[in-house]
């Protein structure tokens, strides 16, 4: 039998990071869907469900699969502000930055996608101001997030929703590299059922390397409508984001190597004029419906027009016996529009005493892109690797070697799933079975060929059984279907074939002390195949490339801990250790064999020698970033904080990098790589009223 609280959620606040609400808090509960978990702020380090397994809220026990929830508070104290990853790894096992920006490796290899609230990415560098938690889901998601998931995981970024009740915050940084940021978040009630949410943020900063900055302006605004059965929420999000990049430096030569610093730690090697700029307009629209208490159907819609500007040479080509490098100029613009239609169902019911639970639903994507190299002019700029100057070097009219309009190919991707999970022997047993027909269509704009044209079925099964309550073993299955992407094409710029893949897992959960330590362990092996890399070199049409190289087989195991050590002391704790292996069995170009971290916090409570002060940080570890024959070498970073909680205000002090360490925290290729940030610090301020 269903009843309302499963498949409801009540929304509390906290005073500190303990998970006790407050009088006030406790008098407006709000009830929300079983498509939603609870807004994580405020809540601690430890979360107890996500809704990325089975895109409905589930306890992470019951979920035949590795999945890791990073709440608000933890994103906060790690100081993840412009580069989420950068402070994931400390806290998710096998979770590491590709490069520079939102882009994320998974068990040592670059992960699917990013999706928020279900919804496929398509912000490169997306500001994190808008986000209440992180959801890292492992192995092939195929069955729920289509063609977008990869086989190694998926990122699902839950958004910040309207609230019954009224709240807003005011939030300055400064820091290191002249750092300026201003955050405000409002929400509260209307009338009439409505509520709303209005989130921005404005940054001016510059950056450790010569001539870079990040500068963004970021708004959001959700209007929500709840009556008793139905909510109707619509979002809209703008993201202005204006860089100089980073990942324009070089790797140093020999098998093992490191960030070339022959020119000085701050060297960038780009022009004043350089920048890369990300504009991205979204509108979301989400109507959910209950149906009793025992069926509840969600309909989504959403839209967005995204424009992104680069101009910049391209990595430096270095020629180490002259102490020469040569580099291409590159301007290239980008306009592109993503729309997306998303029906999602659940049905709570019981047969013959059983519980059951089905998930089914639909979703449609299609992706329309439209490129337009305006200048591209090979081996424009040839310097000193040891004192390059490009103070004479002028921005190049951009009608010199224009190649005009470049209509890329649109993508539809549709799917159809459904998940079938059931409960026995009073919830000691749980059994997960699902499929999905997952179909692309790559279409030319200009002549209107289909060059892709394929649907295959992709299927998940699992078991979770739970010997006694507060331990659950499970085994999990899943399979994968990948089209290429409309940027993943080859030299002559036609996509690559289809990508298959398996994924097979198992592992233990464990919860004791009434939730105050939870540990889980896994191993898995991964398969797929038809893999491509990217080459790192450019074509005739100035556009990046990739190639063929067969087949990968990936395994490993992961260890996470969350523990609430004392009532002020918390501990995440984590580590991994794996390897992907080409047909030669030869570790895959770009990827990682080991990771481990950890972060921690205490806070002094009242009656304590300093209460209201909280004092924390972490340490990560990483191995060798393996590119072929060679290696980018592995590193060791700390980072470390100290807050201060009086009344409504509060202010922390973020340092990261604390042993000022120089290593490849993100790359391409050697040739093209993205140095770890000197030690930084960044002070914040907030009134909350």
């Amino acid at each position: 039998m269903l009843t309302a609280s499963a498949l409801a959620q009540t929304t509390t606040t906290t005073t500190t990071t303990s998970t006790t609400s407050t009088k006030a808090d406790d008098d407006k509960i709000t009830h929300l869907t079983a498509f939603e978990v609870k807004d994580t702020q405020d809540t601690g380090y430890t979360a107890k469900n996500a809704i990325s397994g089975s895109k409905t809220s589930q306890p992470l026990e019951n979920l035949a699969g590795a999945y890791s929830v990073v709440t608000r508070d933890l994103l906060d104290d790690l100081g993840a502000i412009q580069n989420a990853p950068e402070g994931v790894r400390y806290v998710v096992p096998g979770v590491t930055p590709f490069v520079k920006g939102d882009q994320y490796m998974i068990r040592g290899r670059r992960s699917g996608g990013t999706a928020d609230d279900g919804v496929p990415s398509v912000i490169f560098f997306a500001d994190s101001v808008g986000i209440d938690s992180i959801e890292v889901m492992k192995g092939p998601q195929a069955v729920l997030y289509g063609q977008q998931a990869g086989i190694f995981g998926n990122v699902l970024r839950v958004s910040k929703k309207p609230l019954p009740i009224f709240r807003g915050s005011v939030t300055g940084y400064y820091g290191s590299d002249e750092f300026k940021r201003m955050e405000v978040d409002v929400t509260g009630p209307l009338t009439h059922g409505f509520s709303y949410r209005v989130i921005g943020a404005y940054q001016k900063a510059g950056g450790y390397l010569k001539n870079s900055f990040d500068n963004r302006e970021v708004g959001m605004a959700t209007l929500q409508w709840k009556g008793p059965t139905t909510t109707v929420r619509l979002r809209f999000e703008h993201q202005d984001l204006q860089q100089r990049g980073d990942n324009i430096q070089l790797g140093t030569t020999g098998q093992v190597f490191n960030v070339f610093e022959g020119a000085g730690r701050n060297e960038g090697f780009f022009p004043k004029w350089g920048h890369y700029e990300d504009i991205g307009n979204i509108t979301r629209l989400n109507v959910i419906q209950d149906f009793g208490e025992h069926v509840q159907s969600r309909l989504s819609a959403s839209r967005a027009k995204t424009f992104r500007d680069y101009i910049y040479l391209l990595s430096p080509t270095p020629n180490y016996a002259t102490n020469t490098f040569t580099q291409d100029y590159f301007n290239y613009a980008e306009d592109f529009e993503a729309k997306g239609l998303y029906f999602d169902n659940v049905a709570k019911f019981d047969v013959r005493g059983i519980p059951l639970q089905t998930n089914f639903g639909y979703t449609w994507d299609k992706f329309t892109p439209l490129n337009f190299t305006r200048n591209y002019i090979p081996k424009y700029f040839t310097g000193n690797l040891y004192a390059p100057d490009y103070s004479n070097l002028l921005e190049p009219r951009t009608s010199e070697g224009a190649t005009g309009i470049v209509k890329g190919a649109m993508t539809t991707a549709t799917s159809l799933y459904i998940l079938q999970t059931v409960e026995l022997f009073h919830s000691r047993l749980i059994l997960s079975a699902g499929a999905a027909y997952n179909k692309s269509v790559v279409e030319s704009q200009d002549t209107g060929v289909v060059s892709t044209n394929q649907g295959e079925w992709v299927k998940r099964a699992g078991i979770v059984f739970k010997p006694v309550s507060n331990v659950s073993l499970y085994y999990g299955y899943a399979t994968m279907f990948n089209p290429s992407s409309v940027t993943t094409l080859d030299i002559n710029g036609n996509p690559l074939p289809v990508i298959t893949g398996i994924g097979k897992e198992v592992g233990i959960k464990t919860s004791f002390l009434d939730g105050r330590l939870s540990l889980s362990l896994d191993y898995y092996k991964l398969e797929r195949t038809n893999i491509s890399v990217f080459t790192g070199k450019i074509n005739s049409r100035g556009l990046g490339y990739y190639e063929l190289v067969g087949a990968e087989r990936s395994k490993g195991w992961e260890f996470e801990a969350h523990a609430q050590l004392t009532k002020s002391w918390e501990l995440v704790g984590v580590a991994w250790k794996g390897d992907s292996l080409d047909r030669t069995g030869t570790q895959f170009f770009n990827s990682l064999k080991e990771s481990a971290g950890f972060f921690t916090n205490y806070t002094f409570g009242k009656g304590s020698a300093l209460p209201g002060f909280s004092i924390g940080g972490g340490s990560y570890a990483q191995g060798r970033r393996y590119f072929g024959a060679n290696a980018a070498a592995g590193f060791f970073t700390h980072t470390a904080f100290i807050g201060y909680k009086f009344d409504q205000y509060s202010i922390r002090l973020n340092v990261e990098n604390l042993t000022d360490e120089h290593f490849v925290s993100g790359a391409w290729s050697q040739g093209q790589v993205s140095g770890s940030t000197p030690r930084s610090y960044r002070l914040m301020a907030e009134m909350r009223f």
